[in-house]
């Protein structure tokens, strides 16, 4: 019983030297705390979702796993001229801030913290079953980005979403097309998106059984976005492809491999 009192005073101590850091009152201010005890706590603290979620847990390292598709859906908003709306007008909705700064704090994320001033929405598109998915990127002070992939629920008009940070600086070689295939950000389909080279005006995708899917088209800004159904294979079946980025002429400029 009084281990149970002693976390809860603890967390008590951690939240009011938190003051307005506390993620369930302001995602951005700076944490504070002193303690072994109190950094256990705040650990366990700054992982609370203040909001309902489909995903229980969001790493700021998110392993990427891949599944096959075939298109059903490929919706992309431009995002050439003057931007987005919410970016024109300098509004960034308070979720959209919350999520690019999840990733970006708690133990082993110093130096994550992202720039909010500088967020951006690169693409966003609607899926077959009417949520919307939009992907926001702000710089962080290492040099690298944070990311967040936001989708706004068709029906109850809430949003959830998925938030990664990488440092800058860090050994990678980037592929020369970004493709990301998420399973879990909308119910039953994969979200494929990413980035073309600026030579090339779409993707295609060539499963190692033979099957081809797309040209996909890209938007003015080389982002691609399509929607693909779970049930077509296994996830076995699905995991290895190659992403090829096309030019208008139909030759390919790029390629990217995914292996099992």
């Amino acid at each position: 019983m009084r281990a149970r009192e002693e976390t809860a005073e603890t967390e008590a101590r951690v939240r009011q030297l938190m003051g307005p850091a506390d993620p369930l009152a302001d995602p951005l201010a700076d944490r504070v705390v002193t303690g072994e005890a109190d950094r256990m706590v705040l650990a366990r603290v700054l992982a609370t979702d203040p909001r309902p979620s489909r995903w229980r847990r969001a790493d700021a390292y998110r392993p990427r796993r891949r599944r096959g598709w075939v298109v059903a859906v490929a919706t992309v908003a431009a995002l050439a001229g003057a931007g987005l709306a919410a970016q024109a007008s300098g509004i960034i909705p308070d979720n959209v801030i919350w999520g690019l700064n999840r990733a970006g704090h708690g133990p082993g994320a110093e130096g994550l913290e992202a720039d909010i001033a500088n967020a951006r929405k690169l693409f966003q598109g609607k899926a077959p079953n009417g949520d919307l998915l939009e992907y926001w990127q702000a710089p962080n002070p290492s040099g690298g980005q944070c990311a967040y992939l936001r989708v706004i629920d068709a029906k109850s008009g809430g949003s959830d979403g998925e938030s990664s940070c990488f440092r800058g600086g860090e050994s990678y070689d980037p592929p020369a097309v970004w493709a990301e295939a998420n399973t879990t950000a909308v119910d039953d389909w994969t979200a494929l998106y990413g980035r073309v080279p600026d030579s090339a005006v779409s993707v295609r995708v060539t499963f190692e059984d033979g099957g081809v899917v797309g040209p996909v088209e890209a938007d003015a800004r080389h982002y691609f976005l399509t929607f693909l159904p779970h049930h077509e294979r296994s996830n076995w079946d699905w995991a290895a492809y190659k992403t090829e980025a096309l030019d208008a002429e139909g030759k390919v400029v790029a390629t990217e491999h995914s292996y099992r």
